[in-house]
């Protein structure tokens, strides 16, 4: 089996995982009995956190030996939080797998559209298509989700440890990926003061945050 038919099981499982909690984290909080300020201080979280995440890990990312260890250690980060969110209703310790949550989750997909790319461009196959794994994934989860009621049949803490055990399989399945040189392709450095004079930033910030 080629890497990239390797990437499309990853990437299938990573999305229908990440679909089966993410849409339900604010509803899970709200089965909680969260207040409606502790629930803001919750998902205001998110979108902060991520973007620091980009930030953090966008500085180890360096061809697809070191992309796939830091693959790992993202993954296993959602995994402790998921678990722990299964088992917790206190607001302060939801903070705190909020925030683990946050700064590794949106990057986690991140390093996975480069390993994709890179197998793919290895293997001579369409990335496009590749990619269309995570959408076929996430719709799937989604509609489970959806048209079986699957939160409140399984209840959510049921729903974390399903999409933890997928990550666990997605971990596995990562060591089974034929590991390549890869050209180091030189990337300048842009400042904070560099990266705020740019009007995309920008836009992507206030749609980010918005």
């Amino acid at each position: 089996m080629t890497n990239t038919k390797k990437v499309n099981i990853i990437l299938l499982l990573l999305f229908f995982g990440d679909a089966f909690v993410s849409p339900f984290l604010a509803l899970y909080f709200i089965h909680l009995g969260f207040s409606n300020a502790e629930l803001g201080i919750l998902l205001a979280i998110k979108p902060l956190c991520s973007l620091l995440g980009n930030f953090i890990y966008g500085h180890f990312s360096k061809g697809l030996k070191r992309d796939l260890l830091l693959f790992r250690i993202i993954c296993a980060f959602l995994i402790v939080s998921m678990v722990a969110f299964a088992f917790t209703s206190n607001f302060i310790v939801s903070v705190v797998l909020m925030v683990i949550w946050s700064l590794n989750g949106n990057v986690l997909f991140s390093f996975s559209d480069g390993i994709a790319e890179k197998c793919c461009i290895k293997d001579n196959k369409k990335y496009s298509i590749t990619r269309m794994f995570g959408s076929y994934g996430y719709l799937v989860a989604l509609l489970i989700g959806g048209s079986l009621d699957i939160a409140g049949l399984l209840n959510y803490p049921v729903l974390f440890i399903i999409s933890s055990v997928i990550y666990i399989g997605v971990i596995v399945i990562t060591f089974f990926i034929d590991e390549f040189d890869t050209l180091d392709v030189p990337v300048e450095k842009i400042t904070f003061k560099q990266l705020f004079k740019s009007k995309s930033f920008i836009k992507y910030i206030i749609f980010t945050f918005y």
